[in-house]
C-alpha cells in the first residue's frame, strides 16, 4: 500500500558554509552540496550521497557517523559507495523530469553492535534542485525492511 509522508523543506539562507532552513518547521542544515548534516531526524559528519557537479561515470566514498534523533541505539558509523549511473527521464507524482541517476550502497555499525547494509537508487532533478525520487532497501543481522520508494508530490521554486 502506499503511505504519504510530509517532508517539507524551506530553504531560509544560503551563503558559503552551507544551507539553512527547516524540515517541518524545525531547524534543518545542509552542505552546498545539499547533503543533510543537522535535521529533526538525523545528525551527519559526512552523508554524501550528493557531490556536485554531477556527471555520468562520477564515483565517490563517505565516512558518515550519525546520531538518529529518534531511535537513540541507532547511532553508528557508516561507509558509503556513491557512483552516477546515468541520466534519464523519471516521472513521478510532480512531473517527468530529466534526471541523474545514482547509486549508493553503505556499510553500517550501530554502537548497539548491530551491523548491516542499505542499498538505494535516487534521481537528482538538477530543474529541481533536488532528490525526485529515492528506492532504498535496509538489511541487519536477522531482521530488514521492505523495499521503499519516496517521490517527490510537489515543489515550488523561488526566485
Amino acid at each position: 500500500g502506499r503511505q504519504k509522508f510530509d517532508r517539507v523543506w524551506v530553504v531560509t539562507s544560503v551563503d558559503s558554509t552551507g544551507i539553512k532552513g527547516t524540515w517541518n518547521g524545525q531547524p534543518l542544515t545542509l552542505t552546498l552540496d545539499l547533503n543533510v548534516l543537522d535535521s529533526p531526524q538525523f545528525t551527519n559528519s559526512d552523508k554524501r550521497l550528493l557531490n556536485f557537479p554531477l556527471e555520468v561515470g562520477k564515483k565517490w566514498k563517505s565516512n558518515n557517523n550519525f546520531v538518529d534523533h529518534t531511535y537513540k541505539e541507532m547511532t553508528g558509523s557508516e561507509t558509503y559507495s556513491v557512483e552516477v549511473t546515468g541520466y534519464e527521464k523519471v516521472k513521478v507524482q510532480a512531473g517527468e523530469f530529466d534526471a541523474f541517476k545514482l547509486k549508493a550502497k553503505s556499510s553500517w555499525n550501530m554502537k548497539s553492535g548491530d551491523v548491516g547494509t542499505h542499498v538505494f537508487t535516487y534521481w537528482y532533478a538538477p530543474k529541481v534542485r533536488a532528490v525526485v525520487k529515492d528506492s532504498e532497501l535496509i538489511a541487519s543481522q536477522g531482521w530488514g525492511l521492505p523495499e521503499w520508494t519516496c517521490e517527490l508530490a510537489e515543489f515550488q521554486l523561488q526566485p
